[in-house]
């Protein structure tokens, strides 16, 4: 029995280490348990009634472990267990202190970008015999005068050579004079080579950049703060037709005004059509909503405020790459079709397919595969936003959670500040409101009409349906005032669907008028069986507008599609194709 008893003591030198180890962990454990409690102070995202158990429980903790870590006359076993459950806890808290580290910088980023970077080009011939900015030297220059910050951009260029700057009167003409050779070289913005590559037909092909510079400016948003907890408020919200950066200048071809109301908890996304003939806010001229963005956030903004009559109090802005980053780092999503049908290359079946962030953009970007348009379009945009809520809220998405905003970070943008973000995230999980949304979209017809951003060219447009205008402000000002709204009555006609808007002479063609109803017909069927047979949505050519009634029905309604594995590797190619296509509108839904 003596032996025993002896076998079990333990040597002092073993204690001792004991004793050095279980202090260390102890101030280890200590400064990643203060360093949470500062943390989530510094977030300010959650209510009073979860920080202070938190806390309770962490000091309780510290206690504990203080006096079975440092007290020498405890027990070298309590000690050990003592010293596992703080190492549990250390890696617990690390990461916890990680996730709050990752939030608050990704809140930082997408609220402290306050400023937006046009990108330039110096066009010239392809057979041009200039090879750098060096031989602009006396040589022609064309350029738009007051277009954006195109005297900016000439000013710069003008400051690292000298040559013959020409004022020509359009972007239209501008791109002529160059291909004309009434001029050695042009000078303009990225968007408005991508509009001319649309409009003259081998423009890209027959031209080269020789050189290219960006101009940086800050964004000009007058806007009214308000106590997003308790007063209603609008958000307007652009998706810009780019990917990369979010804080490109370029054209806004998704349009939606989101009215908040934190009172009586209604949400209401207000659509609005990309090719909006409307007045411009910063140049008091006539032009597609869509070339608004070409001049800035602030523009689109003045521009929306000033035809609907109401004001909007924050913005945010996603592009292509927020789609594609969001669903390849949630490893994917499952979106339900209602139809068989190939879109930019890619294929889709009837039921559900599981896709990547590519095939998620090109589904909800479709319009012409389908006889009802936009309104098909804007429900598969709304079974892919499903699909992605689903994904966000399984689960397994926490390890995923700093790789989400990882993704996000560089493809979203807000006014918003960080106080407003944690104090209306801090409601949300305080106060567990059930959110009422629903949607309309104001409606026109087709035709043309000359455009402040064009010139002399004829574009497409829709003239502005008044009747859907008037109801879309009376709607948003319910909202506003907290009145008494049956949201799902917002999917009924206005009593008018002609446009009584004036066409701005000359105007050419006036079509069909859109409709608001919700009713789905079932197209004809027909063979399509390659990508290049697919319509291409120029959305400011009026020319390419034919519909491609690829509606094949799968026999299998339900059937799971996977269709990550017959992507080989062409994403980049339809990428390329992507960004040369424009994101169409939006039209009349309701989500409750």
């Amino acid at each position: 029995m003596a032996s025993k008893k002896k076998n079990k003591q333990i040597k002092p030198k073993t204690k001792k280490a004991i004793c050095i180890l279980s202090a260390i962990l102890f101030f280890v454990f200590l400064f990643i348990s203060l360093l949470l409690m500062i943390n989530i102070f510094k977030l300010n995202m959650l209510p009073f009634k979860i920080v202070l158990p938190i806390m309770l429980v962490d000091i309780t903790l510290i206690v504990l472990f203080a006096i079975f870590s440092l007290k020498q006359k405890i027990k070298w076993k309590i000690k050990v267990v003592c010293d596992i459950f703080m190492v549990i806890l250390s890696i617990c808290l690390f990461f916890a202190n990680h996730y709050i580290d990752r939030t608050i910088s990704f809140f930082k980023t997408v609220t402290d970008n306050n400023y937006e970077v046009e990108n330039y080009y110096v066009l010239v011939l392809k057979d041009s015999k200039l090879k750098n900015k060096d031989d602009l030297l006396d040589k022609k220059v064309g350029f738009v005068d007051k277009l954006g910050t195109t005297n900016e951009a000439l000013d710069k260029l003008k400051e690292e050579v000298t040559f013959e700057n020409v004022n020509i009167k359009s972007i239209f003409e501008l791109g002529n004079a160059l291909l004309d050779k009434d001029v050695d070289a042009i000078l303009m913005a990225d968007y408005h080579k991508a509009i001319l590559d649309e409009q003259i037909e081998k423009f890209d092909s027959q031209v080269r950049i020789l050189y290219q510079f960006t101009i940086k400016k800050e964004t000009q948003v007058e806007s009214t703060s308000v106590d997003i907890t308790k007063d209603a408020f609008n958000i307007y919200l652009s998706g810009i037709d780019t990917y990369g950066d979010i804080d490109s200048i370029a054209r806004s071809d998704v349009n939606m005004v989101i009215t908040v109301n934190p009172t009586t908890h209604q949400i209401l996304l207000t659509s609005i059509p990309r090719d909006y003939y409307v007045e411009l806010s910063c140049y008091n001229a006539k032009d597609k909503l869509t070339h608004a963005g070409m001049y800035g956030i602030d523009c689109s903004i003045g521009t929306i405020e000033n035809f609907l009559d109401v004001d909007i109090n924050y913005y945010a802005r996603v592009n292509f790459s927020s789609v594609i980053n969001l669903v390849d780092v949630l490893g994917g999503i499952n979106v339900y079709s209602e139809f068989t049908f190939n879109t930019y290359g890619y294929q889709f079946y009837k039921g559900y397919n599981n896709v990547n962030g590519a095939y998620a953009l090109a589904f909800s970007r479709a319009r012409y595969n389908f006889e009802d348009g936009d309104r098909q379009r804007i429900k598969n945009q709304q079974a892919v936003i499903r699909a992605i809520v689903d994904k966000l809220l399984s689960p397994a998405i926490l390890s995923k959670y700093t790789d989400i905003l990882e993704a996000l970070k560089n493809s979203f943008q807000t006014n918003l500040s960080v106080s407003e973000i944690q104090k209306l995230a801090k409601y949300q999980i305080d106060k567990m409101p059930k959110w009422e949304i629903s949607s309309i979209s104001l409606n026109g017809s087709d035709s043309e009409n000359y455009t402040y951003s064009f010139g002399s060219q004829l574009l497409y447009v829709m003239e502005p349906d008044i009747s859907t205008v008037t109801y879309a402000h009376e709607m948003i000002d319910k909202i506003i005032n907290g009145e008494e709204t049956d949201l799902n009555s917002t999917t009924t006609n206005p009593q008018s669907t002609n446009s009584n808007v004036p066409v701005t002479p000359p105007t050419t063609t006036t079509t069909t008028t859109t409709t608001t109803t919700m009713t789905t017909t079932r197209p004809n069927n027909h063979d399509n069986n390659s990508s290049s047979q697919l319509e291409t949505d120029n959305g400011d050519n009026s020319n390419d507008v034919e519909n491609d009634k690829n509606d094949d029905f799968n026999n299998n309604e339900d059937e799971t599609i996977d269709t990550n594995n017959n992507i080989d590797n062409d994403n980049d190619t339809n990428e390329n194709e992507e960004t040369n296509e424009l994101n169409e509108n939006n039209e009349i839904t309701s989500t409750n």
